[in-house]
């Protein structure tokens, strides 16, 4: 055994709980197959993390949107940039565009969720599912959006730091939207043919 694969056996025995059963991720929807000792010891570690299982419903929600917020302090609040090389004027502009689309893209879809709307992953007693306007596109215009602005930016400032928060982000927002559309299908049946005409982040292609 190499010194790697010690490495990633001891942090996975380490970080997962011993309750987790790694075949059945049904919770976190993926699907597992196991490919070898690095990918299953690199699950462990990941799933070790974003095991909520045990958590009640609003306890989940909260854990979710503190992550997502501390996130959101750490990418505005530092700054380690890349480095300084002079680029190009109209890459600047481009990466300035594409910061502005992202937050058009947030705006619609939190105007077309209207009264829908919550930073929570639980959907409203009362709210109704929403597939027109920019959901007729993609399921989660909202992280999108935010998805693509700070990529963007992180681009735009050649921050190794934002660049690494939106990575980040990216995983919680994932796992976030996992867990929001279990609760979705099980309260709009139709959820399940909506899911497969629409994109998660991105539009299918032929939309």
């Amino acid at each position: 055994m190499n010194g790697q694969n010690l490495c990633f056996r001891y942090v996975a025995t380490f970080s997962c709980p011993k309750n987790l059963d790694l075949k059945s991720m049904g919770s976190l929807g993926i699907n597992y197959s196991e490919k070898g000792t690095h990918f299953y010891n690199f699950t462990s570690i990941i799933l070790a993390i974003f095991d909520l299982s045990n958590f009640d419903p609003l306890k989940k929600d909260i854990l979710f949107v503190l992550a997502q917020f501390l996130l959101f302090a750490a990418y505005f609040g530092m700054e380690w940039p890349l480095f300084s090389p002079e680029i190009p004027s109209w890459i600047c502009y481009i990466f300035i565009g594409l910061t502005v689309t992202g937050l058009l893209v947030v705006l619609l879809g939190i105007l077309n969720l209207n009264e829908n709307l919550t930073p929570f992953p639980s959907p409203k007693s009362n709210s109704t599912l929403i597939s027109t306007g920019i959901y007729r596109y993609v399921r989660h215009p909202i992280y999108a959006g935010i998805l693509l602005s700070m990529l963007s930016y992180a681009l735009y400032s050649l921050s190794v730091f934002k660049l690494s928060v939106t990575a980040v982000l990216w995983m919680v927002l994932y796992f976030k939207s996992n867990y929001e559309e279990r609760m979705l299908q099980d309260r709009f049946t139709e959820y399940k043919d909506y899911m497969a005409t629409t994109g998660r982040f991105f539009p299918k292609r032929g939309q």
